[in-house]
């Protein structure tokens, strides 16, 4: 009887032996490759993480350089060189000395942007800054990695919020003000509306308006929506508003939307009175006579008056004690010609020290002249309104003008205005209350100034930051 071999043959035991070790062989290669693929992917992370903390403290250097610009350069007039290190780093940030303000700056822009603020449009002053920031790891050699350099321009720019398209600007009461703003009447604006207090503020229900903003979206909260051109609420549009500013307003921050431009009481690169004094202007005041020939008379007992027609008119600088002031405009031949007539600015101011209090202000005619009038009452008298009136609205008049009124309510006087459209041609801002009539036949036309030419230098500005790589 035959018994079965239970046992290998050689063949098949060396089939097998040859099968393990190819799995094995298999197997090692492949745990070396994973192996070595963790390895790659844990160097790949390392270097990913480097170069975004690079990144990450790229973009601190610039933050740092930005916020120090708007805490230092934008109000000042001049400022020694800055080096800014980081802490725990070898990062440095260098910004060089600041010879020029904003507000006073008369370098335009070189580069036509047509949209943005300023658009492209005012003036600037460019400040190279340097970076220098730390890079993390080492080479090859474990030699320790030089810091990067990166050179960008911060351009501190300005311009009328008005000749930049903010034809209506709300500013913020100064926190002495106990009287509530109002902003009403049968008024179109045809560009932009800015308010810097929306809860703060009565909006008339009459106001139209292509487009509005505020500070931000919290304010908005409890504030009222205001009608676009067409009659239809609509949201306010925030989307590209930077911060800016139009002067500084004793400790408080200069980016609340208050304003101290017309007369404030220190020496102030943002001050229309020095900016015009400065290029020249005449002094009035209202209780003395005063008659030079070249268009602005005082009867001395508070009366003034001012021919926009006149070839020689300077800037005027009104000076207390004046309780009426005549703008008269052109007749229809000089009109079509006060295109080419200079560019006038006109301050009122009013100290503590008049014996008269500001009530009226008259526009006579139509003016096709750039001007800007700006008023400013002392704090203590800004209670009373200053009632305004265009005399001959029947003609339905255009007036190139901008309008600044700081500590001065502006109201409607009903009954020397008549019925028909005005056209302000130019824009408006004020601290106070800007009240226009809610007569239907009474209209208010707001519209942009196209051609400014020198009103550029004239009307006080807002200042904000720009900033570009620096290729060069």
């Amino acid at each position: 009887m035959n018994s079965n071999n239970i046992g290998l043959r050689p063949l098949e035991a060396g089939s097998t032996i040859l099968m393990s070790l190819v799995v094995m062989t298999v197997g090692t290669v492949g745990l070396a490759s994973w192996i070595s693929l963790l390895s790659a992917r844990s160097s790949h992370i390392n270097n990913k993480e480097n170069v975004l903390s690079h990144r990450i403290a790229e973009l601190n250097s610039r933050s740092v350089a930005r916020e120090s610009l708007y805490s230092r350069a934008l109000t000042i007039k001049q400022s020694a060189p800055r080096f800014i290190s980081m802490p725990n780093s070898d990062s440095r940030t260098i910004i060089p000395a600041i010879k020029e303000s904003a507000f006073s700056s008369t370098t335009t822009v070189n580069r036509i942007v047509s949209v943005g603020q300023g658009n492209g449009h005012g003036f600037q002053v460019e400040i190279p800054v340097s970076m220098n920031v730390e890079r993390k790891g080492s080479a090859a050699n474990a030699t320790r990695l030089p810091s990067s350099t990166y050179l960008r321009n911060y351009l501190l720019r300005s311009r009328s919020a008005q000749l930049s398209g903010d034809l209506i600007v709300m500013h913020r009461p100064k926190s002495n003000t106990e009287k509530s703003q109002r902003l009403s009447g049968n008024i179109k604006v045809y560009g932009n509306t800015l308010i810097w207090a929306p809860k703060n503020i009565f909006i008339g229900d009459s106001l139209r308006t292509s487009t509005y903003m505020i500070p931000t979206i919290i304010e908005f909260d409890g504030a009222k929506a205001i009608r676009n051109l067409d009659g239809q609420y609509f949201p306010p549009s925030n989307f590209t508003m930077l911060a800016v500013t139009s002067s500084g307003v004793g400790s408080r921050s200069v980016f609340s939307g208050e304003i101290d431009i017309i007369d404030p009481s220190h020496t102030e690169s943002w001050s229309m009175k020095e900016s015009i004094e400065e290029i020249g202007c005449t002094r009035v005041r209202g209780n003395v006579t005063h008659n030079n020939g070249l268009g602005v008379t005082s009867n001395g007992l508070g009366k003034i008056e001012i021919d926009l027609g006149s070839p020689f008119l300077p800037n005027i600088h009104i000076e207390d004690n004046v309780s009426e002031v005549h703008f008269h405009g052109q007749s229809n031949f000089i009109f079509s010609h006060a295109n080419r007539l200079s560019e006038v600015a006109v301050i009122i101011t009013q100290s503590s020290e008049s014996i008269l209090d500001l009530s009226r202000i008259f526009f006579h005619g139509k003016s096709n002249r750039r001007l800007v009038v700006a008023v400013k009452k002392n704090i203590q008298s800004s209670y009373y309104d200053v009632q305004y009136a265009f005399t001959e609205a029947s003609i339905n008049p255009l007036w190139r003008m901008i309008l600044i009124a700081e500590d001065t309510p502006l109201k409607i006087l009903e009954e020397q205005n008549p019925s028909g459209q005005v056209t302000i041609q130019g824009g408006i801002a004020t601290d106070q209350s800007f009240e226009w009539s809610e007569n239907g036949n009474k209209k208010l036309n707001v519209i942009r100034e196209t051609d400014p030419k020198f009103l550029e230098y004239l009307a006080p500005r807002s200042a904000w930051i720009e900033s570009y790589p620096n290729t060069n």
